[in-house]
């Protein structure tokens, strides 16, 4: 069913042929100057925060605009869609995929078009339709519905409407818009990206393809990936915005409130799903697309940095991992501030939500005695692969790091005189070892196994 689909699909967009062909529009203007409106809220910063965050999400807009150099006024492929193409077999549906991880609040939609200018009617009713997604594409009966008047025009804006209530969705779900007027000749212009697939032979600034472009007949829809000369490895997405208001929390895990400063702690993220993703946060989404071939666009938006900041309230460097493994270098009182920042997608504009906790670190190691190996230091991670880190307390210049093997014999050596020691040990072969420190008058050891 999907090859005869896929070439009845070809036929009607060929590039050359019939009125409703895949065109490039050179000569048209499209709304490109994304202004940057920086604003800055705060989450509530008592222990765990929530924010609120209602936007329009840009998310194919942006990847188009910001892969391209420059993205001019012809580079958002288009193609001509009447209400009047009777054929079952015609695309008479198209829209995208946003991913979720539920609960988002839709409470409606826009799209990039315009009617075109021969038209009958001076503008042209667009029904805009929100669905579950079931195994990558719009299933069942639409969840909700709106209907968006288009005006003739020479150049592509935006045009949406709300719901009439909200429809809050769990899991992914789709835009998809229709022509639904009635007149004859009533032709609305469809934009898309010009995505490809990541093996296609086009340029790396089009390789942005995800196949989360859906277009669909009056029975069914399928996903665009590869409908358009497969030698190209097309995989088009269709310019719509779902309009959205969700909750974010910023929070994470860790193992005690009570930890030795020798003790690496692995922080477990738990914010919300949506602050680390690239369709909803733009912070996130610069990570996952740089580098950019728009880099004037890409240079004139603020705030672009991590999503990701944790504070440990010691005033050591700031980390910017998602879920950063750290270890205090010296014991007291700690407050430590984990903060999240969304960039919106239709505004650019700053959410800040944060998390503050309390952390008590006691030193564990207060020198080197025979007796009482297991608190002399720490080795981590253990076993390790590559590289292992030794804590030492009360390190001096006279203190001695080796690395022996089963046999007893010292394979490796270096000073351990600052509390954090890096150690190389990639030329080990695995097995089990003993890492022995001492200063001079005391030592300690303890076992180290090596596992690649």
């Amino acid at each position: 069913m999907k090859k005869i689909y896929l070439s009845l699909l070809a036929a009607t967009f060929a590039l050359t042929g019939t009125a409703q062909k895949m065109e490039l529009q050179a000569g048209e203007s499209l709304p490109v100057t994304r202004v940057s409106n920086i604003e800055t809220t705060y989450g509530a910063s008592n222990k765990v925060s929530s924010a609120v965050i209602s936007d329009t999400l840009w998310y194919f807009f942006n990847k188009h605009f910001f892969r391209n150099t420059p993205p001019t006024n012809g580079s958002f492929p288009t193609f001509k869609n009447a209400a009047t193409y009777t054929n079952t077999n015609f695309p008479q549906r198209w829209g995208a995929v946003f991913l979720n991880s539920g609960p988002v609040a839709v409470t409606g939609a826009e799209m990039l078009t315009f009617a075109q200018a021969s038209s009958p009617s001076s503008s042209v009713n667009v029904g805009l339709y929100l669905y579950n997604v079931v195994g990558g594409v719009p299933s069942g009966a639409p969840v909700n519905s709106c209907i968006a008047s288009v005006p003739q025009a020479t150049s592509g804006s935006n045009y949406g409407c709300d719901f009439t209530l909200p429809s809050l969705v769990s899991g992914d779900y789709a835009i998809i818009a229709k022509n639904i007027s009635s007149v004859v000749g009533d032709t609305i212009r469809v934009f898309f990206t010009n995505a490809k697939q990541f093996t296609s032979t086009a340029t790396s600034s089009e390789k942005f393809g995800e196949g989360l472009g859906i277009t669909g007949t009056s029975a069914a829809f399928f996903p665009m990936t590869g409908l358009f000369t497969p030698t190209n490895t097309t995989d088009y997405e269709p310019l719509v915005m779902p309009r959205v208001t969700y909750s974010v929390t910023t929070d994470h895990n860790f193992t005690s409130a009570t930890i030795c400063n020798t003790t690496a702690v692995t922080y477990v993220n738990m914010s919300s799903a949506w602050i680390n993703h690239r369709q909803y946060n733009m912070n996130r989404f610069w990570k996952h697309w740089f580098p950019f071939g728009n880099v004037t666009g890409y240079t004139a938006v603020a705030n672009k940095d991590s999503v990701y900041t944790w504070d440990f309230g010691n005033a050591s460097p700031f980390v910017y991992d998602v879920s950063p493994t750290y270890s205090y270098p010296n014991g007291g009182s700690f407050t430590g501030l984990l903060t999240s920042k969304i960039m919106k997608s239709s505004s650019f504009a700053v959410i800040l939500d944060s998390k503050t906790w309390n952390v008590t670190v006691s030193v564990c190691n207060v020198g080197l005695t025979e007796n009482n190996i297991e608190n002399q230091f720490a080795v981590y991670p253990n076993p390790a692969n590559n590289n292992v880190t030794i804590y030492l307390n009360n390190a001096n210049d006279n203190t001695q790091i080796e690395v022996l093997n089963a046999l007893g014999q010292v394979v490796l050596t270096q000073r351990g005189n600052v509390y954090k020691n890096e150690l190389n040990v990639e030329t080990l072969s695995n097995g089990v070892y003993f890492v022995k420190v001492r200063d001079g008058k005391q030592s300690s050891t303890s076992k180290l196994i090596i596992e690649k």
